[in-house]
């Protein structure tokens, strides 16, 4: 918390965060290596010319989503999160970066897990009411994950407010057998929200699971929150 502004940390401090503890939750039935995977990452992304912007004049946050196919280019990928308490350039340099679909790829060649889902829901993190979220968007979410037959979701947050519009996800998806594990970047937070399964990561918000162009220790980080769920 130490890099952001008072304004900031008095809000996390005082906001109401809530519950993601999921009411009830099941163990990986299958091994990794038989799991097909998706991504949910809070940074706001969408397929460039084709999707349209999420609206960052809704006072509240925007709480719509886009699918994001796995066979996108990272320069089909436009960033448009509304916070302005974080870096944007690593997102900006490498949307992959907070959106790790070829590390997937490449695990599922590996045959770390058996195959990548073809669809991933992109959400724009920034809700302070997430009223519409959890009544309306998440399981829209759900229903297309489940609909491409995911056995595991992996979640990618980027600034504070991001960690508790996955956390919310995350615990419908669980208390609905659909197992998850996400990234946490201020422990602090995740604690709070009581999420039910995460990996704490070292780097500056903005850059969850590393610099822009580390591939292979952002591969690794994917691995080990993979892992997270036979721990």
């Amino acid at each position: 918390l130490s890099g952001l502004s008072f304004s900031t940390k008095k809000f996390i401090q005082f906001y109401n965060w809530k519950n993601c503890d999921p009411s009830i939750s099941v163990p990986l039935k299958k091994d990794l290596s038989e799991c097909r995977v998706a991504i949910v990452s809070s940074a706001g992304l969408i397929v460039k010319d084709k999707q349209e912007p999420f609206d960052l004049g809704i006072k509240m946050g925007d709480s719509s989503y886009r699918i994001i196919p796995s066979n996108i280019s990272s320069n089909n990928l436009e960033e448009y999160h509304r916070s302005d308490t974080f870096d944007h350039s690593g997102v900006v340099d490498n949307p992959f970066s907070v959106f790790p679909i070829p590390h997937l790829i490449d695990l599922a060649k590996e045959r770390f897990i058996g195959s990548v889902s073809d669809k991933h829901i992109s959400l724009m993190g920034s809700i302070i009411n997430p009223s519409q979220l959890i009544k309306q968007t998440i399981p829209e979410i759900f229903t297309i994950l489940k609909d491409e037959q995911v056995d595991l979701v992996i979640f990618i947050p980027v600034w504070p407010m991001c960690h508790q519009t996955v956390g919310l996800v995350q615990k419908y998806f669980e208390e609905n057998s659909l197992i998850c594990s996400t990234i946490s970047i201020i422990d602090e937070i995740t604690i709070k929200l009581k999420t039910k399964r995460y990996l704490g990561m070292p780097y500056d918000l903005g850059f969850p699971i590393g610099a822009p162009h580390s591939y292979i220790e952002q591969k690794n980080n994917v691995k080990s929150l993979l892992s997270k769920v036979i721990n």
